[in-house]
């Protein structure tokens, strides 16, 4: 009886010093996630080898790591964003002088014609300005408003066509062809007025940047985009829907370098892929949607 007392003296022994172990790991650990700097790169560990103890501290350290790099990453995203700004100021500030200077030559100007050519160069300068602005408005409100996409079943060759008929006098200008190779209907879920503007982007673009005829061809469930660009231009395909990159910057083209970072944005929105490839001095942009297979096509128009 005795000896039995004994061994049920250790054994409640024993359990309270392993409770009062777990007890000083846990304030241990409180203290520690408690004045834990999300900057830190201590890690959590262990004093007493306690069953489970191991496993919890693992798991602890894991989304301390993924803490840390979401950190590092939302820094570096703002300091990208802060640079891409500052040189975005810059740009618009070159325009807006250059109109400034524009109008005071036109207010000191006796002849009418010199005149008027001053003034429509001050208004070159200042739909330069406003269109770098919307682009930067419009891709600030897409990245703060995704939800506001009214995603529908639509037919993408129809809001293509649309949009073509638009720029119509935009390639007569320019003395381009677009040679269109799109038949037949490809139904998607997408947002039309998103879509739409996802197309009018990759065609400014290419109207802006491109040096020869657009051709538009329908791949089965994908669109591509291709026109010419100069022998000389350094553009780096897999940066060209970063935001705020200009391929041509070097060329003194204007532009906010957001019109690709939005259809990039957008498509992701869609559920579209959007690639880019330069080859041979052509520049293109593929976008795949869903499968445009007739089945697909019934169950998207139900």
């Amino acid at each position: 009886m005795v000896i039995v007392v004994v061994i049920l003296a250790l054994l409640v022994m024993t359990l309270c010093a392993v409770v009062l172990m777990y007890r000083r790991e846990l304030f241990r650990w409180a203290k520690f996630m408690q004045n834990h700097p999300p900057t830190s790169n201590t890690r959590l560990g262990t004093e007493a080898p306690l069953p489970g103890s191991h496993e919890v501290v693992e798991s602890v350290n894991a989304l301390l790591d993924e803490a840390s790099l979401r950190e590092r990453t939302m820094k570096e995203q703002e300091r990208e964003l802060l640079e891409g700004l500052a040189g975005l100021s810059h740009d618009i500030r070159t325009p807006l002088a250059g109109a400034k200077g524009y109008v005071q030559l036109a207010i000191d100007e006796e002849d009418p014609i010199e005149r008027a050519h001053c003034l429509k160069l001050a208004e070159s300068r200042l739909d330069t300005t406003r269109e770098m602005v919307d682009q930067l408005f419009d891709y600030m409100r897409l990245t703060t408003e995704p939800d506001a996409l009214d995603i529908e079943c639509h037919d993408v060759i129809k809001i293509l066509a649309s949009t073509l008929a638009e720029l119509y006098y935009a390639f007569e200008d320019k003395g381009w062809e677009c040679q269109v190779d799109v038949s037949g209907e490809l139904a998607s879920m997408v947002d039309a007025i998103a879509l739409r503007r996802v197309f009018e982007n990759i065609l400014g673009n290419m109207l802006k940047h491109g040096s020869g005829d657009l051709q538009i061809k329908r791949l089965g469930n994908t669109i591509v985009f291709s026109n010419a660009i100069e022998p000389e231009s350094s553009i780096d395909e897999s940066r060209v829907f970063e935001r705020f990159y200009r391929g041509d910057s070097a060329r003194g083209k204007p532009g906010a370098g957001l019109g690709l970072a939005a259809v990039k944005q957008l498509c992701e929105f869609m559920g579209i892929k959007v690639h880019a490839h330069v080859s041979d001095d052509v520049f293109s942009i593929r976008l795949v949607f869903a499968s445009s297979t007739k089945e697909a096509s019934r169950a998207c128009w139900r």
